[in-house]
């Protein structure tokens, strides 16, 4: 019969490894669900390793990306940024952190010459759809449907 006596050291180094296995997998499998664009199975994957172990940078930075592929800017700047406080020398957090920003930013600035260029057009009254408006205003006013009263009245 085998004894085997195990240090307090060694338990605590297989349970790392365990774990460290465990969330590499799991981040493997939501890297291979996002390439496919399968992105509600990828966050579960990498929520998943969250769950085990919050501390998992490689977990947030997967689910930083698929908030960015889905244009979640905000979401993916926040788990970018998680990241790297969490590893700050995390290279795709990083990159990845510097990409959200800058879309976000060419966002906002679309954003800000659209409301300019709409400040600056003129309103054409007379325009096509403005009367198609005008018109259905007027089939719908209450005074029309008191027109009809009138005329049936005459007959």
């Amino acid at each position: 019969m085998y004894l085997f006596v195990f240090s307090f050291f060694e338990i605590c180094v297989y349970e790392m490894l365990c774990s460290f296995f465990f969330n590499f997998n799991r981040v493997k499998e939501g890297v291979q669900h996002a390439k496919k664009g399968d992105y509600r199975n990828a966050l579960s994957f990498y929520d998943r390793a969250l769950d085990f172990d919050e501390t998992c940078s490689d977990a947030l930075v997967g689910k930083g990306a698929v908030f960015a592929n889905e244009m979640k800017l905000k979401d993916a700047i926040e788990s970018f940024e998680k990241a790297l406080e969490i590893n700050p020398e995390h290279s795709n957090a990083k990159l990845y952190l510097t990409a959200a920003k800058t879309k976000a930013e060419q966002i906002k600035e679309e954003m800000r010459q659209r409301m300019k260029s709409h400040e600056k057009e003129p309103i054409d009254v007379n325009s096509e759809e403005d009367s198609n408006s005008e018109k259905k205003r007027a089939r719908h006013s209450p005074k029309r449907g008191e027109d009809r009263k009138a005329k049936k009245q005459k007959l």
